[in-house]
């Protein structure tokens, strides 16, 4: 490996790899080495994360089972990487009028501003090219994660003396185990869902390549809950009849088809969008990952619902490993990540990618470097002739400046009496606290109306988007929107414009029911959504 490919930090393989893979119910840990054509496993290890109740459990009992799974345990490869969930993440496919890297690296920050709904200081971007599109485009799939999510990952794992170079996407080592099989049908469409205790990520392969990406709320808790309340029994046992029915009566088939109706809506809207990325290739297949994807009678459920041919592969063997563990797709994102970094392909996901990456300037970086060392040398010895120098100039400016407060405060504050010498500071403080609560005083007597509200919505949708607004119910805590569009992409984007908007808390945005669909004739023709859309003014008080 060369000094170039080092500083491009990724753009290489490595000859050795470790990923951690942190999901709502388990800790996966994989590690591999180069070895001839396949990877050598040579670490395996997870654990299951005690829940006492569905959801996700406190980030304390996380670090705990994570300190557990690595004691003891070496982390000396080349490379130590991590992911991020998928819900964690916003995925947009964008069309860019380029080809060259270079040129989409410049304009990738504005598209996200345009599609991302936070400013770009609190986000952090990357991105991977799909396809060249005719007439010099490219379509890219942008990935953004905010700076605090990412942050709150890494203190997380530093708690637990782990540091990664680098941090991807969970969904993506799904993908990348599978595209890395000989198994996988070539020049066939295969949906893989990575189904978790709470939330689902789709993603659509083709000639072994990732295509379109989507994750929505939908998980394996959700049928636990059901049969808690069918079964009147509690967590633990709930868990246990999901994966098996025996002994049950086999009602577990009767409770997934009740929840599974949601899991369908979402997964044939996702199907309907990602047509367009499949290039007018039919889906075919279906492959099933995540601990939610043990649930008992799940996967002859969707295949026969979507008339898809479920695949049955096996992660591990695509790489030589004398062991293998009990449920291999439950640990798939974990040795996929490994896999991207021991035999590399263009979809890599790397959000701390800034932080080390340095490809393409060593020899401007190295200039850049000298030129500092010498600008510091200089003013060290320009600090130390003026030492001395220094010392009266501050007394001058101490004078100086406690005459500018007294200055300041007689012209700010004409009521208060002259200050004494030495209280100048204290004085002007009290000012500008007693201030501070005047204006927060009358801000609180300021709101908004609805009829501001009305003007804000109807501005910030964009024109050409047709519309008919079937309920808007506006108080003074949230607006409920309930709209029909004649498409899902209509929809996603008033949601997005609304928010954008400084009169609403865009990240809260919810939708309060089940998207309706209408069909005439087999053609999708109406799209009915509802919005909970809170008012920002109302969330400050």
């Amino acid at each position: 490996m060369n000094i170039s490919n080092i500083f491009k930090n990724g753009s290489a393989a490595v000859p050795n790899c470790r990923a951690i893979d942190i999901g709502t119910t388990g800790i996966r840990i994989a590690a591999l080495k180069k070895n001839g054509k396949k990877p050598r496993l040579t670490d395996l290890r997870d654990c299951r994360i005690p829940r006492e109740k569905a959801g996700s459990v406190s980030p304390e009992v996380v670090l705990e089972s994570l300190r557990s799974l690595t004691r003891g345990m070496r982390m000396k490869e080349e490379v130590l990487v991590s992911s991020l969930p998928i819900h964690r993440v916003f995925v947009r496919s964008l069309e860019l009028p380029f080809t060259k890297d270079s040129q989409i690296r410049q304009v990738i920050a504005s598209e996200a501003e345009l599609h991302v709904p936070f400013p770009l200081d609190q986000i952090i971007i990357d991105y991977w090219p799909v396809e060249e599109l005719a007439g010099g485009k490219t379509r890219v799939i942008m990935m953004a994660a905010k700076k605090t999510v990412l942050e709150g990952h890494l203190s997380l794992l530093a708690e637990a003396g782990i540091d990664p170079s680098k941090v991807s996407v969970d969904l993506l080592g799904s993908c990348r185990v599978y595209t890395s099989l000989i198994d996988l049908p070539a020049g066939e469409a295969t949906m893989l869902l990575d189904i978790g205790a709470v939330h689902t990520g789709a993603a659509f392969l083709l000639d072994g390549a990732v295509v379109y990406l989507r994750s929505f709320s939908w998980g394996g808790d959700m049928v636990t809950r059901v049969i808690m309340d069918e079964k009147g029994c509690g967590f633990a046992e709930a868990e246990a009849l999901k994966i098996s029915s025996a002994g049950s009566g086999a009602p577990i088939e009767e409770v997934i088809s009740g929840v599974i109706f949601r899991l369908e809506t979402e997964l044939l809207r996702t199907i309907n969008t990602a047509a367009s990325a499949l290039g007018g290739h039919p889906l075919k297949n279906i492959i099933l990952t995540g601990g939610a994807s043990l649930q008992h009678g799940l996967k002859d459920e969707l295949s026969r619902k979507l008339n898809l041919e479920p695949l049955d592969l096996n992660p591990f063997s695509g790489v030589n490993t004398k062991k293998s563990p009990e449920n291999p797709t439950i640990v798939g994102a974990a040795l996929g990540l490994a896999v991207s970094e021991i035999v590399p392909e263009k979809v890599r996901i790397d959000f701390r990618r800034g932080e080390f990456a340095f490809g393409g300037i060593w020899k401007k970086l190295r200039r850049r470097v000298f030129t500092t060392i010498a600008l510091v040398v200089g003013l060290t010895a320009l600090l130390a002739m003026g030492f001395f120098w220094r010392i009266e100039m501050e007394k001058n400016t101490s004078e100086s400046l406690f005459q500018n407060i007294k200055d300041i405060l007689q012209t700010s504050f004409p009521d208060q009496a002259v200050p004494k010498e030495g209280s100048e500071l204290k004085e002007m403080k009290e000012g500008v606290e007693k201030a501070r609560k005047e204006l927060e005083y009358y801000q609180d007597m300021i709101s908004v109306s609805s009829l501001d509200i009305l003007r804000e919505i109807s501005a910030v949708i964009p024109e050409d988007i047709k519309v008919q607004v079937v309920v808007l119910d506006i108080d003074e805590k949230r607006v409920i929107f309930r709209g029909r569009t004649e498409k899902y992409r209509p929809a996603d984007l008033i949601k997005n414009s609304l928010a954008k908007s400084d009169y609403f808390i865009g990240d809260k945005i919810k939708e309060t029911r089940d998207t309706k669909t209408l069909k005439k004739g087999g053609k999708l023709v109406t799209v009915e959504f509802e919005y909970s859309i809170p008012i920002a003014s109302a969330a400050r008080k």
